[in-house]
């Protein structure tokens, strides 16, 4: 498979000391080029569901193609924006504390074109779902882009939908890392690691009050 993606995209430099923004030092216009010649080998899933996976992971990167401290804390609602290999949407952060693996910081959120609530690893870039309903992972880390969402010019109405529900739901975080955590963890033994529905992440938040 061949295909050439050309494309001017803002790129930002972080300054943080300690997980707190300290400025943002420059602004500027980055070309992200990228061709992609890959072979690929048709597999079947334990439910004979044909899927296609790559024989090399030269572009795509694998699952933490970048990872590096965040400056955000638990309820912060930020923009998650991978574009052009997924459709940009917001997300709250969890856990932001101890950030010296990819499994940190947590993140909930709505996936993108679903009626489905996840809570996953920020870096691990499980947001999407293809068509084949296998996840689909971005080859552009969200890390590049994120920010807060009140500082985004998104033009979506289900993305400020989004966003005033998480914002509703970070009252109850209110910056605590406990209560991240326990959210976190009441989700994994209860709906033992899977997607939610909206009433289900409600009635979760719920019991940590």
């Amino acid at each position: 498979m061949k295909k050439l993606i050309l494309g001017w995209f803002p790129q930002k430099l972080l300054v943080f000391h300690c997980r707190k923004l300290l400025e943002i030092k420059c602004r500027k216009l980055l070309v992200f080029t990228c061709r992609l010649h890959e072979a690929f080998t048709p597999k079947k899933s334990s439910y004979l569901n044909k899927y296609y996976e790559s024989k090399s992971h030269n572009f795509t990167r694998g699952l933490t193609d970048l990872s590096i401290e965040t400056p955000y804390n638990a309820g912060d609602i930020v923009l998650i924006d991978s574009r052009p290999f997924g459709y940009p949407f917001c997300a709250m952060i969890l856990e932001g504390r101890d950030q010296f693996d990819c499994c940190l910081p947590t993140i909930l959120f709505k996936k993108p074109g679903t009626k489905e609530w996840r809570i996953t690893a920020l870096k691990h870039k499980m947001f999407y779902k293809d068509i084949s309903s296998n996840t689909h992972r971005p080859m552009l880390s969200p890390l590049y882009r994120i920010c807060k969402a009140e500082d985004t010019d998104i033009n979506n109405e289900d993305f400020w939908e989004d966003e005033s529900f998480l914002e509703s739901l970070s009252k109850t975080i209110n910056r605590s890392e406990e209560r991240g955590s326990k959210v976190w963890n009441i989700w994994h033994d209860t709906y033992k690691g899977y997607d939610i529905t909206k009433e289900e992440v409600l009635e979760l938040f719920e019991s940590i009050k």
